[in-house]
């Protein structure tokens, strides 16, 4: 927590005005998730969205977090962000602080998500890497946009089928390249052709 303390102190308080408390708040709430609506999360922190996205480009200037835009373009880039925190020891810590060792299945998906994202971020551009938004509670994790047509990535801790992919491609109309779905429970890769959706040990994929 003292190396975190003092980047927000020391650098993110500096370039955004903001008071330290205020960001560390900001933060704590961050970790909570990592989808934010930006015009909630403003409400709540009772400033105006203008704050929260200057303090999120200090965040990701300081090399603590990714910010992601959603897919699809400029109209669909108004509310939606995901947040990846490029040290998951940060979300680690700042979990802990905040629930303890309680909630430890939702941390441990959490951290699966920032190492993948943060693999992603780090092998390709990251202009490349976005998220799927909006209210649908089944969704693909992660999208790569590969030319016309894109590549959904699912991350996962329980065991994972093609359906996740699948149906939320059809319903949305998204016609995707192939799929990755990512789990530690997958001794090995295997591939479903029908689909064209690729299942890859969690462990194969930290090799990237």
């Amino acid at each position: 927590m003292d190396l975190i303390w003092r980047a927000i102190a020391e650098d993110v308080s500096r370039w955004t005005g903001e008071k330290p408390p205020w960001l560390m708040q900001l933060l704590f709430m961050l970790a909570e998730g990592d989808v934010i609506h930006l015009d909630g999360l403003s409400r709540e922190m009772g400033g105006a969205r203008e704050r929260i996205e200057k303090a999120l480009q200090a965040f990701a200037f300081a090399e603590m977090m990714d910010v992601l835009q959603p897919y699809g373009g400029p109209r669909r880039k108004r509310n939606y962000r995901k947040v990846i925190f490029l040290s998951p020891t940060f979300r680690w810590a700042l979990h802990t602080l905040l629930f303890g060792g309680q909630r430890e299945d939702r941390l441990e998906a959490a951290l699966m998500e920032d190492l993948v994202g943060m693999i992603l971020v780090r092998a390709t551009d990251r202009s490349l890497i976005s998220f799927l938004d909006g209210k649908a509670q089944i969704k693909p994790d992660f999208v790569l946009t590969t030319g016309d047509r894109p590549v959904l990535i699912e991350v996962g801790r329980g065991r994972k089928s093609p359906q996740q992919i699948v149906a939320y491609a059809e319903n949305q109309k998204i016609s995707y390249r192939y799929g990755l779905v990512i789990s530690p429970t997958f001794r090995k890769p295997s591939w479903n052709r029908k689909n064209r959706i690729l299942f890859l040990p969690f462990s194969w994929f930290l090799l990237v």
